[in-house]
């Protein structure tokens, strides 16, 4: 309510009581502890909007738990077999897209005396190996990325590492299938380390970018 209540407080146990009217300055007990009270003394003038009662000592707030930035994580396990998946779609969509992609701008540059199905096969395979290792990387780092959540540096190292690994054995596939490849094993190496750092750097960089939005 918000009216003025006459309201008299007992010094023993703190109990407060409304004092009915016509009551004031009469002599009265605490209904609480039983202690002798003259409403006239210490009676406060006092604007209520709750019921009456011993005043409540206020408990501390309980400090809020910090949530662990673990906790806003994909677990590791989970991480993984999710960029395993998006790495095996990204490896077959990039082998299928590229390969088509460069065998037809094969046939559409070749000169006219030129055998179209022999320079569709040479352009389809160079794009199969490429479309291979691109596809592989951007599907892993990107899932990997928003999975885990990392720092810049930290995702760099993580891309690094996955370039790294998945253009030596791109390399290898191509020695074995293609019976030589483009590039040196070192060169390979260099290229994929140092795409997937930048991929991974950039994957991260835009997702702090967006939800700092």
């Amino acid at each position: 309510m918000d009216t003025k209540t006459n309201v008299v407080t007992c010094s023993i146990c703190g109990h407060r009581m409304a004092i009915p009217p016509g009551f004031e300055g009469k002599a009265g007990r605490c209904s609480k502890c039983g202690t002798s009270l003259q409403t006239g003394e210490d009676v406060l003038n006092l604007k209520l909007d709750f019921d009456l009662g011993s005043p409540v000592t206020p408990k501390a707030a309980a400090p809020a738990q910090p949530q662990s930035h673990s906790e806003s994580r994909v677990p590791l396990k989970k991480a993984l077999i999710k960029a395993s998946v998006h790495a095996l779609l990204g490896l077959l969509l990039g082998m299928v897209a590229l390969g088509i992609i460069l065998g037809i701008l094969a046939v559409v540059t070749s000169p006219s005396n030129t055998h179209l199905a022999t320079s569709f096969r040479t352009a389809f395979n160079g794009g199969v190996s490429f479309g291979m290792l691109g596809g592989f990387m951007v599907g892993a780092i990107v899932s990997l990325m928003y999975s885990l959540d990392p720092s810049i540096p930290k995702g760099a190292a993580i891309g690094a590492s996955i370039g790294l690994i998945a253009s030596l054995v791109q390399y290898a596939i191509e020695n074995t299938f293609l019976a030589t490849s483009d590039t040196t094993a070192l060169l390979n190496g260099l290229i994929g380390t140092f795409g997937g750092a930048t991929l991974a750097a950039l994957t991260v960089w835009y997702r702090q970018y967006r939800e700092s939005r």
